[in-house]
């Protein structure tokens, strides 16, 4: 069972299944702007490099093959990524909505970043980070996010549930 916004899944919640038909249509949170704590279960720091990392490597080879700069890794969007993914992780559901009715945006500003564009990428269930990019490749909409050639910068987010379903958040913005 292969969506975007959502992966492979043990049981499918309506939230997976709303993603699915969704991510058929490559919906994504996208925004050009004129202007505008620790998390358990994450990743396994451990494994070199870690999936987050993977996930970043592999966006900017994604991005190489397309004639793209690299993305710089930003340690605010690596936190609102991450604090993303831990939310979206604590109540077992997808969404680019957070629990607190935020946007990706509100999330972003929060960290103290200022963006002039950016956008984010969700997921669940995609056990490693070669298989969430297989699946955000292969969504219009995602993978557009991707190869913006208008954001500079990445952050990552991975965090497990308590069932072990992980949740990836991925946010690309510009500094501006």
């Amino acid at each position: 069972m292969d969506t975007i916004g959502s992966g492979p899944s043990a049981r499918p919640s309506r939230w997976v299944r709303l993603s699915r038909q969704l991510g058929a249509y490559g919906v994504t949170a996208t925004l050009g702007l004129g202007a505008l704590g620790a998390v358990a279960n994450q990743c396994d720091p451990d494994d070199p490099p870690s999936q987050r990392e993977q996930v970043v490597q592999i966006t900017n080879q994604r991005r190489a093959d397309n004639g793209l700069e690299p993305l710089r890794a930003d340690s605010r969007l690596n936190l609102a990524a991450q604090r993303h993914s831990a939310d979206q992780a604590r109540l077992d559901r997808m969404s680019h909505v957070g629990s607190d009715g935020s946007t990706f945006v509100v999330r972003i500003s929060r960290t103290g970043y200022p963006f002039s564009t950016g956008g984010e990428n969700v997921a669940a269930g995609y056990p490693n980070a070669k298989q969430v990019m297989r699946g955000w490749m292969n969504s219009a909409g995602h993978r557009a996010n991707i190869l913006n050639r208008d954001v500079t910068e990445i952050g990552v987010g991975a965090v497990r549930s308590s069932d072990g379903t992980l949740y990836w958040t991925m946010v690309l913005a510009r500094p501006g």
